[in-house]
């Protein structure tokens, strides 16, 4: 399926120095953790948590409305502990997803209203439609 080409208003985008596209209504929680590699897009209503632990996106990526990504988490004893999250270049995530996976590759794309958890893992060339994937507590 061949994306359709969208056309955005400038007034609503900041842009950044590598072509990244951020939408004025998103939140970057921690954004000194987040790195996004260049021509990012970024839409509206889009929560990154980087405070929790860093979040790389790589070029070329579009993370659609009201998606939050947050970096994965295991539960201990004393607490909890997050760990980084990488999600890679030229990948499309859908509108209403929670991603909270450990690495997305290259060229994946992720359909709208999934909900992908902890220790999940994609690997490249991969889509995911009408998607919910879940790791249980032992």
């Amino acid at each position: 399926m061949e994306p359709s080409e969208t056309r955005y208003e400038k007034a609503e985008y900041v842009e950044t120095t590598t072509g990244n596209k951020i939408h004025k209504r998103v939140v970057l929680a921690g954004s000194r953790n987040i790195r996004l590699s260049g021509k990012v897009i970024v839409r509206s209503g889009v929560v990154i948590r980087g405070d929790l632990a860093g979040v790389s996106i790589g070029k070329l990526s579009i993370l659609s409305e009201n998606s939050v990504i947050r970096p994965p988490h295991k539960k201990f004893k004393g607490g909890i502990a997050f760990f980084p999250l990488t999600i890679g270049d030229f990948v499309e995530i859908g509108q209403n997803c929670i991603v909270e996976a450990v690495s997305i590759g290259n060229c994946v794309r992720i359909g709208d209203n999934c909900q992908i958890v902890r220790k999940f893992l994609l690997t490249s060339l991969s889509s995911l439609d009408l998607c919910y994937c879940r790791e249980e507590d032992a």
